[in-house]
């Protein structure tokens, strides 16, 4: 059987800091889902203790995904695993020996599913592979911070102790859970650790022995390609396009407030048409002055004091908008303003 080594992913770094929450970013190849299988999952599992595995979509859940993660574990365990897979297709839960090893969780599943999914004895959360890629297509769920703040409760109701672990590929600065915990993603540097009060986020330098490793290896290594410039640079492989400018520049103002997701958004329209190096419009988090100015909102649960429901007859008032942001000349106070935009202008 194999053995790990010392060059792949080693958690201990972040652990050092005791969080609750706790996320790796980190290029291809890196090891983060083997160690956390064969360092944190498979120890619990000897212990008495499950993992929870989570999941965006609920057809996510299905026998190839779960069988990925046992045949990462079986090159590092000398016994057979055969395992009982139980609900597979919803929230499940894969038996080792009768014991549970893995309990299996979408993000996407109901939310009355969601507060009634809680078991005993769970050592850890673990969403592999959490940050989508747009270039893809891929989206994240509607409320997905929210949706995991209702799992996450309802867990420590029976498992007081539970750790929740993120790895993903670092496409974005964004994703909704950095931005439901309030990480400054403007700071995240290549090589850095992160902390706030209940959270800690690395973003992880390759070890330079895998990383001469790879490019021998591996055969679709591109080091000119925009995500493995990410490996040598820091900078996130879907970022380099965003249009964020941190302080917003005179001569704007407020045109439209808009509430999305329960967070208030205002843009502000340029007063000088004729300045084409500045942007016609300006975004930024938060409900600024005019407090008679309506604030239009997408879905009921948004309708706060001042808000209205926004229609197919509100369109016009948001057609000017709608055509600067196709012609990228809108400018954002953050990334996670912009990547909310994004979504707020399928509704425009």
């Amino acid at each position: 059987m194999k053995e790990l080594d010392n060059i792949h992913c080693d958690f201990s770094a972040i652990d050092g800091l005791e969080k609750e929450f706790n996320a790796i970013l980190s290029i291809r190849h890196d090891g983060k889902t083997t160690s956390f299988l064969m360092k944190k999952a498979w120890p619990a599992w000897r212990k008495g203790k499950a993992t929870a595995l989570l999941f965006r979509q609920v057809n996510d859940v299905n026998e190839y995904s779960i069988r990925y993660y046992l045949n990462l574990m079986k090159e590092f365990i000398d016994r057979p695993l055969n395992v009982e897979m139980r609900g597979i297709g919803g929230v499940g839960a894969v038996l080792l020996d009768k014991r549970p090893l893995f309990y299996c969780i979408p993000l996407g599943a109901k939310e009355a599913t969601l507060k009634k999914t809680s078991f005993p004895d769970v050592a850890y959360e673990y969403f592999d592979e959490y940050e989508i890629n747009p270039i893809n297509k891929e989206k994240y769920l509607p409320n997905e911070y929210g949706r995991f703040q209702t799992l996450h409760s309802t867990m420590l109701k029976l498992s007081p102790d539970i750790k929740f672990y993120m790895t993903s590929n670092p496409y974005s600065a964004y994703n909704p859970l950095f931005s439901g915990w309030g990480v400054k993603t403007s700071a995240l540097r290549l090589g850095t650790m992160q902390k706030g009060k209940n959270w800690a986020v690395w973003f992880k330098r390759i070890h330079p022995d895998l990383l001469a490793k790879i490019r021998e290896t591996d055969p679709f290594f591109d080091e000119n390609s925009a995500y493995s410039r990410w490996a040598f640079s820091g900078s996130f492989a879907n970022d380099r396009n965003s249009h964020v400018m941190p302080t917003m520049p005179g001569g704007y103002r407020l045109a439209i407030r808009f509430v999305f997701e329960g967070q208030k958004y205002s843009a502000f329209e340029s007063t000088d048409y004729e300045d084409e190096e500045r942007p016609l419009y300006y975004v930024k988090k938060g409900a600024d002055d005019g407090k008679r100015r309506v604030t239009y909102a997408f879905d009921f649960a948004d309708l706060v004091t001042n808000a209205v429901l926004a229609t197919k007859d509100d369109r016009d008032r948001f057609h000017n908008l709608k055509r600067a942001m196709k012609g990228q000349d809108v400018a954002f106070d953050s990334i996670e303003t912009e990547e909310a935009f994004k979504m707020i202008y399928d509704y425009l």
